[in-house]
């Protein structure tokens, strides 16, 4: 499995979700199985964008993989890279 992915699966099952005053992970409602959302499409939609941000959090730093891909320029396409992600996960204004 490649790196990248290992980092979002983790970035995934520890992204903390509000729940009542306090916080659990995406874990937990994973555990609760999406049948326990059918109803709740408010709280469903919630924890996708949660997962998605956490995903895209965890691809901002370049793998060792990337960095040895024959096109890549070491810090100024490390730079690049960190403001992509950044802007991808800026709201809009």
């Amino acid at each position: 499995m490649s790196e990248m992915v290992e980092r979002v699966e983790k970035a995934l099952r520890e992204a903390a979700v509000p729940h009542e005053g306090d916080t659990r992970s995406l874990s937990y409602y994973a555990s609760a199985g999406i049948d326990h959302f059918r109803h709740d499409h408010d709280r469903l939609a919630a924890l996708i964008s949660i997962a998605a941000r956490a995903a895209i959090e965890a691809m901002r730093e370049p793998t060792l993989a990337m960095e040895r891909c024959p096109l890549y320029c070491r810090d100024e396409d490390a730079a690049m890279w960190r403001a992509m992600i950044d802007a991808a996960l800026k709201d809009p204004e």
